[in-house]
C-alpha cells in the first residue's frame, strides 16, 4: 500500500486528501490525467502511483515555476512535464486531440485562472471525465485560518452547470478522521464527474 503519510516529494497536499485523490484515480482508471500545478511533485506522485497500478495512463502536468526532480520523471516515465501555465498544456492537448478524462486542478492562487482553465477545457471533456481541485474551501480554513481564494469563481460556476454531478468535497470546515481515525482538516478538495456533452 502506498504510504499517504511520509510522501517521498514536498507538497502541500494532507494526508487525506492524497488518500482522496489516490483513490479517485484507481476508482475511475483514466486513460489521460491532466495536471494543472504540479509544484515539486506531491500531488503528481499519487497521481503516478495510481496511474502505474492501473497501467496505460498517461499523465500530462503542468506548473511555470516548479516542477518535479528528474529523478521523479525518470521512475515514471508515463509523466510529462512541462514549465508552462495550464492554458498552454490545456490547448496543446485538444490540439493533439489528447483528451483528458481525469483532471486535477491545484494551480495559482488566482481564481480567474482556474475558471478560464476548466472554461477552455470543458467542452472537450466527455461524459464520466473526473474533475477535482486542491484548495476548494473558499471560507476561513479551520486547519490553518486561511482563506483561499483559487477556486472562487470556479466553485459557483461548476455548481451551476446540470453537466457536472458533485461526487465529494472533503472541506476545511468539516470535520473528519485522518487516516489514523483521529480528527483531522483541510484545505478543501472536491471531485465532479461530468454527466452532460
Amino acid at each position: 500500500m502506498i504510504d499517504m503519510i511520509n510522501c517521498p516529494y514536498p507538497g502541500e497536499m494532507l494526508p487525506l486528501e492524497r488518500l482522496l485523490l489516490y483513490n479517485a484515480v484507481m476508482d475511475n482508471r483514466p486513460k489521460i490525467i491532466l495536471e494543472v500545478g504540479s509544484g515539486e511533485g506531491a500531488s503528481t506522485y499519487y497521481l503516478a502511483e495510481g496511474a502505474h497500478r492501473i497501467k496505460d495512463c498517461k499523465i500530462f502536468t503542468c506548473d511555470p515555476t516548479r516542477s518535479p526532480t528528474e529523478e521523479f520523471l525518470r521512475i515514471y516515465p508515463n509523466v510529462t512535464y512541462i514549465p508552462r501555465n495550464g492554458v498552454v498544456l490545456i490547448d496543446s492537448l485538444i490540439k493533439q486531440n489528447l483528451i483528458p478524462n481525469f483532471v486535477f486542478f491545484d494551480g495559482p492562487e488566482d481564481p480567474e485562472v482556474a475558471l478560464k482553465d476548466f472554461q477552455t477545457l470543458d467542452p472537450f471533456l466527455g461524459p464520466s471525465t473526473i474533475f477535482c481541485m486542491h484548495d476548494w474551501c473558499t471560507e476561513k480554513r479551520l486547519y490553518d485560518g486561511n482563506i483561499s481564494t483559487k477556486a472562487a469563481l470556479l466553485k459557483p460556476y461548476i455548481k451551476s452547470l446540470d453537466t457536472w454531478q458533485w461526487i465529494d468535497e472533503l472541506y476545511g470546515d468539516r470535520l473528519n478522521l485522518d487516516l489514523n481515525g483521529e480528527g483531522c482538516d483541510s484545505v478543501g478538495i472536491a471531485f465532479y464527474r461530468k454527466i452532460g456533452p
